[in-house]
């Protein structure tokens, strides 16, 4: 009997239960968590929680906004590795203080 690896069964599987687009939401939330903590330092970066990617907005929440600011300097810089990764996924940010609606970048 011959075996399959993991990583030839798990794209299928996920194709088949239709959730290859909530997978690929999921990566691209934890590779700009990635992104943000390489960028900035720990202080900061443990005060942004990536939330969720819509139509190519990925909406970041923030715990002030001097946070969204200092992300706001390096916002072209989380867009190119995010785009190198994810070509075409992600156009934009958004900052959402938490307890509060988010708010256009």
């Amino acid at each position: 009997m011959a075996f399959l690896s993991l990583k030839d069964l798990l794209p299928k599987a996920i194709r088949s239960a239709g959730i290859a687009e909530q997978v690929q939401a999921a990566r691209i939330l934890d590779a700009s968590q990635a992104i943000i903590r390489q960028l900035l330092p720990p202080v900061v970066s443990r005060q942004v929680t990536p939330l969720r990617i819509s139509h190519g907005v990925l909406v970041l929440q923030v715990a002030s906004s001097a946070i969204a600011q200092e992300l706001r300097f390096r916002e072209n810089a989380i867009l190119r590795q995010l785009g190198e990764q994810f070509p075409g996924r992600v156009e934009r940010l958004r900052y959402q203080m938490a307890g509060q609606d988010d708010y256009e970048s």
